[in-house]
């Protein structure tokens, strides 16, 4: 029902805004229905610019690059080969897309401020390349005599062409709003939430951010045709690298990260220095005040400070009874392997210079059982679950699942084959809210479903509603009571491991490693991280304990609580003859 209601709300909207497009040239002219129709594109690029930048958390400062490719694509397929408007377009978006690609790919091999970086670059290299290359783009006097758009061989006059700049902005709205509340829109905002956490759970952040780039420059694309073929003519200094700015300050001054902000702020941006005209000599001085002082009253933007909310809600309406969700499981060759230990270690070591964490240890773990590792602090208890987790290459040894090596592969790829990991510290995406933190934990949401995602699929509908109905059962399996819709951030410590751990199950994993848990688990392999004896003692099957990177013992419980090695290592030799803990009964 909610689903519904909201699609008709859409349906309403959009038809709201083509009627207001239809009647306001006749109210206010030709030359504010130009000024409206640019905020309009402009509003287009930056809500490919807020896909990246505000909902994937990623700074591109170049953006004009990918604009000036989707104009002058068009333009030139227009002006040299014949083509039309509608022809042209897929081209453009298409060429802008490539690029986008090109950028993202080296790119994101490193962390930081490299994106930003590149696309300064590039953007500078496509500027100089529209004024070098003369022959093909014009050199400084651009492309002239591009046709306008034409519908059924009838050329639009500018009123015309007004309706449809807002057509395409509707549309571009709405599948910002799908892809936002779809598999794919929480991979973006996790990406740019925790990367850590966004590995664990099976994505991998190069490849969603090469995805985001990607579709933001295809956007950026398409806002460029569109000013082409609506100027009638371009030339270099619309593409400098002044524009990249203005894109990134519509995108912050409406709200990063919102669905509404472009289609705010790109009137402001458009109108702001026509109202300061009469001020000419101090324009450039109050304009730039003037966006200050916004940014400082509101630093969420106009639509993040007043409607923070806004366009964010995650989940569809159900499609009939959901009792369960059919997800992707860990790899074929891992599942099929059943006998055996689920994980083996053999001669791992791990150094980082001079200081060697760990020293050969090697165990396996059994299927079914609950395996502890415990060891006094600077052990190398964590650091051998981030080796095992792929966080950590070792520097010697061999590490198997289900007798499949997975020695160095990356941590989103031990995710997908099985390992499901809780962290000392929870890793939650912090401003998604606890439904949207497990639900991001189902494995292969996102695989061949980006169009889904954009299109709202009843196959996707049917997904979503099977994910949220099995989310909801595993955060009532954990024990957690708490609201379902509220931001992880907010969470008391306590209640954000349940929600970790519950996150963790939903990835259906072959064993969980925690680090430090405090919630009860379900009949799986775990393998345990914990200081306190009495919770190591009373529920785990078998204990391994290393000591300055080496294991000293392994064993029952009874066993390694009685070990003189164990003893020795958590309260020294002289008091070798004080037990650990009283033994638990059971």
């Amino acid at each position: 029902m909610r689903g519904a209601i909201a699609g008709r709300w859409w349906l309403i909207g959009i038809t709201a805004a083509l009627v207001a497009a239809w009647l306001l040239p006749g109210l206010v002219g030709r030359y504010y229905t130009q000024m409206l129709a640019l905020a309009g594109i402009y509003a287009i690029v930056a809500q490919g610019l807020n896909l990246l930048a505000g909902y994937a958390g990623q700074t591109s400062l170049g953006h004009a690059g990918f604009y000036a490719i989707g104009a002058y694509c068009g333009a030139l397929l227009a002006t040299k080969l014949g083509f039309g408007f509608w022809s042209a377009l897929p081209f453009s978006m298409l060429l802008a897309g490539v690029a986008g690609v090109l950028i993202a790919v080296p790119s994101f091999r490193l962390e930081g401020p490299y994106l930003a970086m590149v696309t300064i670059a590039f953007g500078i290299i496509v500027a100089s390349i529209l004024v070098e290359w003369s022959d093909v783009t014009g050199g400084t006097q651009g492309v002239l005599n591009i046709p306008r758009p034409e519908i059924f061989g009838t050329r639009l006059p500018l009123e015309r062409q007004f309706v449809l700049i807002i057509l395409i902005l509707a549309l571009t709205t709405l599948l910002m709003r799908n892809l936002m509340r779809s598999p794919w829109g929480r991979a973006f905002m996790a990406v740019r939430e925790n990367p850590i956490a966004t590995e664990a759970v099976g994505l991998s952040t190069r490849r969603v951010k090469t995805i985001a780039c990607t579709l933001s420059a295809a956007l950026a694309g398409l806002g460029g045709h569109l000013f082409a073929f609506f100027q009638g003519f371009i030339s270099p200094e619309a593409f400098e690298f002044e524009a990249s700015i203005f894109f990134l300050t519509i995108v912050i001054l409406g709200g990063a990260g919102t669905l509404a902000g472009p289609i705010v702020a790109a009137p402001v941006m458009v109108f702001l220095p026509e109202l300061l005209q009469r001020f000419i000599d101090y324009r450039l001085i109050i304009y730039g005040t003037l966006i200050v002082a916004f940014l400082y009253a509101l630093p969420l933007g106009i639509v993040g400070s007043l409607f923070r909310h806004w366009g964010r809600r995650p989940a569809y309406a159900p499609i009939g009874a959901a009792a369960e969700v059919a997800t992707a499981q860990p790899a074929p060759s891992v599942r099929a392997n059943t006998s055996g230990p689920v994980l083996e270690l053999e001669g791992v070591r791990m150094s980082f210079g001079g200081v060697r964490a760990l020293n050969g240890v090697g165990f396996a773990v059994e299927p079914g059982t609950i395996h502890a590792l415990i060891g006094p602090n600077g052990a190398g208890k964590t650091v051998l679950l981030n080796v095992i987790g792929g966080y950590y290459r070792p520097t010697e040894g061999r590490i198997r699942l289900r007798r499949r090596d997975i020695t160095g592969i990356s941590p989103h790829a031990v995710a997908r084959l099985g390992i499901a990991r809780t962290f000392q510290t929870a890793q939650l995406f912090g401003e998604m809210t606890v439904l949207e933190n497990v639900l991001i934990g189902f494995p292969g949401q996102t695989v061949g479903r980006l169009l889904d995602s954009a299109l709202v699929t009843p196959r996707l509908r049917r997904e979503e509603a099977e994910r949220v109905a099995a989310a909801r059962q595993l955060l009532d399996f954990v024990g957690f009571r708490g609201d379902l819709d509220a931001r992880a951030n907010s969470l008391p410590f306590g209640h954000q491991r349940l929600v970790e751990i519950a996150r963790a199950l939903a990835m259906n994993p072959i064993l969980i490693a925690m680090d430090e848990p405090a919630a009860g688990l379900n009949r799986i392999a775990v393998l345990l991280v914990e200081h306190h004896m009495d919770l190591v003692m009373g529920i785990s099957n078998r204990v391994t304990v290393l000591d300055y990177g080496e294991k000293i013992a392994e064993g029952a419980p009874a066993e390694v609580q009685a070990n003189p090695l164990v003893i020795e290592a958590y309260l020294g030799a002289e008091d070798i003859d004080v037990p650990i803990a009283a033994p638990i009964s059971a």
